[in-house]
């Protein structure tokens, strides 16, 4: 069963997501270093995807949804014949028969409306979906809901 999140939120309700303490990308304590504030979601997706392919529990399933990104007519409307919804969260997790979504945040992204909007329906329809913000809440997400191992220190696992 998964423990309880800290500094991750379900929905965007939780206030305490938006905070911004933990590990840095160099594996320090403590406030975010300056270059955490400049990560690009590509980039958090990136350092998340990489603690997964190290990292990942067995029989898990971790994949980003590709949504975003300036695209001409002619592809938009191909892409939404085929079922592409603006709004879609960022990355897909399942483990044990338990789904749910990440919309991925950089430490100072807010929501759009069509991302609340369509996270409003997906919890409407029993989905969890968490909103992080930076790579330490998804990488926290990911490792309450044991998708990825915790990381090894000192030989053995924390």
């Amino acid at each position: 069963m998964a423990g309880s999140l800290s500094g991750a939120a379900r929905h965007r309700r939780n206030e305490g997501c938006a905070k911004a303490t933990g590990t840095g990308l160099n594996g320090e304590t403590g406030n975010p270093s300056a270059a955490q504030f400049s990560l690009t979601e590509h980039q958090i997706q990136s350092v998340v995807m990489k603690a997964y392919r190290q990292r990942a529990n067995p029989a898990t399933v971790l994949f980003a949804i590709p949504n975003g990104g300036a695209r001409d007519v002619v592809t938009g409307k191909l892409l939404k014949d085929e079922g592409v919804e603006a709004g879609a969260p960022d990355l897909f997790a399942s483990r044990k028969g338990r789904c749910f979504f990440i919309e991925v945040k950089t430490l100072n992204g807010k929501v759009s409306a069509a991302q609340d909007e369509m996270h409003r329906k997906l919890s409407l329809a029993g989905v969890d979906v968490y909103v992080c913000f930076g790579h330490e809440e998804v990488i926290s997400v990911l490792q309450v809901n044991e998708i990825i191992r915790h990381p090894i220190i000192k030989g053995k696992q924390k």
